[in-house]
């Protein structure tokens, strides 16, 4: 998945830049800060091409 937004913390903090490609440890790291710091809105990302 690649971030079309950037991903901010709720207290405004920016973890991630949008046009980031998020990997498993990535989204699992942001899952986890989103526990300590819920933002207010969601995380935006498009699926890049299928690996084969």
């Amino acid at each position: 998945m690649r971030l079309t937004r950037d991903i901010y913390s709720g207290t405004g903090m920016l973890l991630i830049s949008k046009g980031i490609s998020l990997d498993r440890q990535m989204i699992e790291s942001v899952q986890r800060y989103y526990e300590i710091d819920p933002p207010t809105v969601g995380v935006y990302a498009i699926l890049d091409g299928q690996r084969s």
